[in-house]
């Protein structure tokens, strides 16, 4: 992990449950149990590629937290400079 810091057996059960969930309700948008009729191969690769974007923008919120907090428990560092550091960051990104 990135904060050298293992994952327990709770949080790992939550991340399963929660990547568990989130394939279901693409396999109902993809089997057209949640438009209840009539669905394309079209739809089913636009409900694929959707959940495909929603995990990946999961991803991709989290890293710059996990980053951010590695930062903050590395002894030594200045706090003020990591923080005016980090805003320079996110008005970049922005």
């Amino acid at each position: 992990t990135i904060l050298q810091k293992p994952l327990g057996k709770r949080q790992i059960g939550a991340l399963g449950a929660l990547l568990a969930g989130s394939i279901m309700v693409q396999f109902s948008e993809m089997t057209g149990a949640a438009t209840g009729g009539f669905i394309t191969s079209i739809d089913q690769t636009a409900a694929l590629y959707g959940g495909f974007l929603t995990v990946l923008g999961a991803l991709l919120a989290a890293l710059p937290n996990v980053w951010y907090e590695k930062i903050l428990k590395t002894k030594g560092e200045d706090e003020w400079v990591r923080n005016l550091q980090v805003t320079c960051w996110i008005f970049l990104w922005i």
